[in-house]
């Protein structure tokens, strides 16, 4: 992807350190930097810090699952979950468990796009 031409004193509030979270995505959409730049990483590394993000991620129910339905405007798990994607925020292993439960839950199971099962249906006999 092209760099896209952006005014100096513009593109220096974007980046500026204190959003973490719009830095990364400036660095990486708009200056066309890899994941793996050092810039970006130490940015990508400070969003958890931010006391939004604390915040979500301590509103999560422990069960795959924040606010008041899965769907809820805002605060529901789909929302909170595209703006978890969106900011880059890294993987937390409680919110993946969750999530897991709640899929098996919802679903049976998980399966990769190749068909593989990611999870085990609940109630699967060994063969």
């Amino acid at each position: 992807m092209a760099t896209l031409p952006v005014e100096t004193d513009l593109l220096e509030r974007l980046l500026d350190p204190a959003d973490p979270a719009l830095r990364v995505r400036v660095l990486t959409d708009l200056l066309d930097r890899p994941d793996d730049d050092p810039e970006v990483v130490r940015a990508r590394e400070r969003v958890p810090e931010q006391p939004w993000m604390r915040a979500t991620l301590a509103a999560h129910h422990g069960d795959g699952t924040w606010g008041r339905s899965f769907y809820a405007k805002y605060d529901g798990t789909s929302w909170v979950l595209l703006h978890l994607s969106e900011v880059g925020v890294p993987r937390d292993e409680t919110v993946e468990r969750g999530l897991q439960r709640l899929a098996l839950k919802r679903f049976g199971a998980l399966a990769w796009a190749d068909g593989a099962a990611a999870l085990p249906r609940p109630n699967a006999t060994a063969s």
